[in-house]
């Protein structure tokens, strides 16, 4: 013998603890009981975006497409008007661009690896006779040294001479022949210091703008 469905029902809770409303949703049938959805926020369930927005988006997005076609060099099929570039802009990507962000990361690791480079000929140097403000270091002692730390080691030595930081006799290092090349740290570490981490301030505060 099949038991009769109740005939009181108790109301279901919504998630807010009440009751209300929740009646409407059980709907008596012959066969038992039916839950019925009856979704809030009118006949959709939630308020519909309307077709105005949808057009306003779409033609935003293809404004923006169509500009940043204007300015690319290889767009084929339009009247492209020659653009003209300042003497800081030229040859550089745009500003806030996802290639000049990284340009300028890559500028900021760059920069903090001279200055370790500079630290390390400064604490392991010795100071010249003739003039103590000057540190030396040979070629072969601050490549053991640095390799432990990276494997950039000449290539950071010539970059720091091109900034006028370091001086040494030839053109490229190399390991075992000139492991006796005695490296030169010219300018005052604190002097290093001061301009290195001014000029990564500028970089991080450039990138937060863009």
């Amino acid at each position: 013998m099949s038991a009769s469905p109740p005939t009181t029902l108790e109301p279901m809770r919504d998630r807010d603890g009440s009751g209300e409303g929740n009646m409407n949703n059980l709907e008596k049938t012959e066969k038992g009981i039916r839950l019925i959805f009856k979704p809030k926020g009118g006949a959709h369930g939630c308020a519909e975006e309307s077709l105005s927005d949808k057009v306003a988006m779409f033609d935003q997005y293809a404004n923006k497409h169509k500009d940043k076609q204007n300015k690319n060099p290889f767009t084929s099929g339009l009247n492209l008007e020659k653009r003209t570039f300042s003497k800081e802009e030229y040859g550089r990507p745009e500003a806030g661009s996802l290639t000049d962000i990284r340009g300028r990361k890559a500028t900021a690791h760059i920069l903090k690896e001279v200055l370790e480079l500079c630290e390390i000929i400064h604490q392991e140097g010795t100071p010249c006779r003739d003039q103590p403000e000057v540190i030396a270091i040979t070629f072969g002692d601050l490549f053991n040294i640095y390799t432990h730390i990276s494997d950039k080691c000449v290539g950071l030595l010539l970059r720091a001479r091109k900034q006028k930081l370091v001086e040494f006799e030839g053109e490229v290092l190399f390991q075992r022949r000139d492991d006796d090349v005695p490296i030169y740290l010219v300018k005052p570490i604190r002097e290093i210091r001061e301009s290195f981490n001014l000029r990564l301030k500028e970089i991080a505060k450039e990138m937060s703008i863009s």
